[in-house]
C-alpha cells in the first residue's frame, strides 16, 4: 500500500520509515542504476521532502546518493565520448551455411561492426568542454581610449547666422518638457 502525504500527516496503515544506516548500500545501488530522487523516495516509501531532509541531516546518506549518481553520470559521459569518436562493437549474426548434402544450417557468428562518429555528440562535447572555442555565444570585449578636447567657444568668431542657430538651440534645451498632448511640429 503506497504512502500518501497530505498536509504533513501520513495517511494509511504504514508509518514512513525513518532513516536507517542499512539504506546506504541500497541507495548506492539504486543511484548507480540511474534512479531519480523521486524514485528513490518512492522506493523507501517516503516523500521527496523526507528524502531531502535525510540528505541534509545525514552526511553518509548524502554521500551515498552522490557516489551512486556519479557512477551513472560517468558511464553516460564515457558513452557520449565513445559516440563522439565512433567505436567498434561485436555483434552476433545468423548466417546460413549450405552443407554438402544440399541442406542448410544456421550458424551464429561474431561480426565486428563499426559505429561511426556522431556529429551531434561531438558538438555537445566540444560546446561543454571547450566553451571558449565552440560556444554559440561569443563574448567580445573592446578597449578604446577616447580623448575629448575641451575648447571654449568665442562668440565673436561666429557669423550672425551661427549666433541665431546657437541661441535657438539653447532655448530648445532650456524649455520645460511639454505637457501631455502639447507637442510642437518641427518643420
Amino acid at each position: 500500500m503506497p504512502l500518501l502525504a497530505f498536509g504533513g500527516i501520513w495517511e494509511g496503515m504504514k508509518v514512513p520509515p525513518s532513516y536507517k544506516p542499512d539504506f546506504l548500500e541500497q541507495t548506492i545501488r539504486l543511484c548507480r542504476l540511474g534512479v531519480t530522487d523521486v524514485e528513490l523516495a518512492e522506493f523507501f516509501g517516503v516523500s521527496t521532502k523526507t528524502l531531502y531532509e535525510w540528505k541534509r541531516d545525514n552526511e553518509e546518506f548524502a554521500k551515498a546518493v552522490t557516489v551512486g549518481k556519479d557512477h551513472s553520470d560517468n558511464r553516460v559521459e564515457r558513452s557520449l565520448y565513445n559516440k563522439a569518436l565512433g567505436y567498434d562493437v561485436m555483434e552476433e549474426q545468423a548466417i546460413k551455411i549450405k552443407l554438402p548434402d544440399g541442406s542448410e544450417q544456421v550458424e551464429i557468428v561474431q561480426v565486428k561492426k563499426h559505429v561511426p562518429p556522431d556529429t551531434t555528440s561531438q558538438i555537445f562535447w566540444l560546446k561543454n568542454r571547450r566553451r571558449k572555442d565552440w560556444s554559440d555565444r561569443k563574448d567580445i570585449s573592446i578597449e578604446a581610449n577616447l580623448q575629448i578636447e575641451h575648447k571654449t567657444l568665442d562668440p565673436a568668431l561666429l557669423t550672425d547666422e551661427q549666433r541665431i542657430m546657437l541661441r535657438e538651440a539653447i532655448q530648445q534645451v532650456m524649455l520645460p518638457p511639454p505637457i501631455d498632448g502639447e507637442y510642437e511640429e518641427v518643420g
